[in-house]
């Protein structure tokens, strides 16, 4: 059985995905437009600030890419024609992508209520 992804091909999708995000930010900022370039200029007053900032890019991008899964697996369930075991991956692919769009969900509430304690 071919494999849909594998992870050389999972790999260059996120780095596309991270490129692809950093060239959109830049295109919108500049002097002309009155935005920095640089994400962090300004907002960042301590090592703990630029952590929970990269945290939040890097879950929000998981989300993404989970989300695409969600999308792909079910695509696949569609494109199983009522194979029984085509849909048996389908439904296991879209149940592992649900998993872990809860874990993302989840790791985003967990990092708001340290961030909460924190601050105190």
């Amino acid at each position: 059985m071919k494999k849909l992804f594998n992870k050389n091909l999972l790999l260059l999708l996120f780095f596309v995905l991270v490129f692809l995000e950093a060239g959109i930010v830049c295109a919108q900022c500049g002097p002309s437009v009155g935005i920095p370039c640089n994400p962090l200029d300004g907002t960042v007053s301590s090592f703990r600030d630029a952590i929970i900032i990269i945290i939040k890019y890097l879950l929000s991008i998981i989300g993404i890419i989970t989300l695409t899964f969600i999308v792909i697996s079910g695509i696949k369930y569609i494109a199983s024609s009522g194979n029984e075991e085509k849909m048996k991956s389908a439904k296991d692919a879209l149940n592992s992508s649900i998993f872990g769009l809860a874990l993302a969900i989840l790791s985003y509430v967990i990092l708001e209520v340290i961030v909460g304690i924190l601050n105190g």
